[in-house]
């Protein structure tokens, strides 16, 4: 089966050694073809991701503090036209893979993503956004886990529908908040819309969001050692790679640039 890794970014340039970070860490566990959704990407920028033989997918980005969102309907776009099989969609600046993720997919789900191991009434981030952008919603999910639309994996046209109703979602929401399509991969999955899928939790090793899960500036402030400790084992780092408490290498790390030591040590194996 035909795998691929697929993000989005602009100003190539200025994010080259994060977007080659990404990467060149998928390429040395698996063998698929990496594309970027390059926005607004000059020539010599399209050469420099050829010649680290990442595939860009040029667009144009009609608003740069909307990135974020933007990427919904550029990744239609592309899925629209793409002959993969199995995907990985994710963040760029901030993930790096340890294993091939796609060994842990199996054939009775058809779309893969993961709990940053808290619920709604557990973290202000989350539930301000969705307070903000989809109010009539927000009594639903607290009691929800949160689940990262910064990783996302599975079957090209289960996730073409799975972008297609995120879309469509959007499109109803408040403009409380620039950043909202987690919001609505929360809320598609408590209303039960995401059919055949499969939700990694913290112990699963797939993936690890660094921002809730490790010694981070939230992790710290918002207290969430001692709520994360009464259902999961706390991630660890150890030259550069990080775990699971019980020594279970992570396939997908993300959000690692929020913790300083955490991230040099991981720049030093991909430099």
């Amino acid at each position: 089966m035909k795998t691929e890794l697929l993000g989005i970014s602009n100003n190539i340039k200025e994010n080259i050694d994060k977007i080659l970070l990404w990467s060149k860490s998928f390429q040395k566990v698996c063998d698929g073809k990496v594309v970027l959704i390059a926005g607004d990407a000059s020539k010599s920028e399209l050469k420099l991701l050829k010649n680290n033989n990442i595939i860009p997918f040029s667009v144009s980005i009609s608003n740069k503090n909307e990135v974020n969102n933007e990427r919904i309907q550029h990744t239609i776009k592309y899925l629209e036209n793409c002959d993969a099989d199995l995907l990985m969609i994710t963040d760029v600046f901030d993930v790096a893979f340890q294993n091939n993720p796609f060994l842990k997919f199996d054939k009775d789900n058809d779309i893969f993503i993961s709990s940053e191991g808290l619920r709604l009434n557990e973290e202000p981030w989350n539930a301000d956004v969705i307070k903000k952008t989809f109010p009539d919603k927000i009594k639903n999910v607290m009691l929800d886990d949160i689940v990262c639309s910064g990783v996302i994996g599975g079957k090209k046209e289960s996730l073409l529908k799975l972008y297609q109703n995120i879309k469509d979602l959007l499109d109803t929401s408040l403009d409380g908040h620039n950043i909202k399509d987690q919001a609505a991969l929360i809320i598609l999955k408590n209303e039960n819309k995401i059919p055949n899928l499969k939700v990694f939790n913290l112990n699963d090793g797939w993936a690890v969001h660094c921002a809730v899960a490790g010694p981070s500036y939230e992790f710290k402030n918002w207290n969430l050692s001692s709520i994360l400790k009464e259902r999961y084992n706390i991630p660890y780092i150890k030259d550069g790679k990080i775990y699971t408490e019980n020594g279970k290498l992570y396939d997908i790390i993300h959000q690692f640039n929020r913790i300083d030591d955490w991230y040099n040590q991981i720049k030093l194996i991909y430099a």
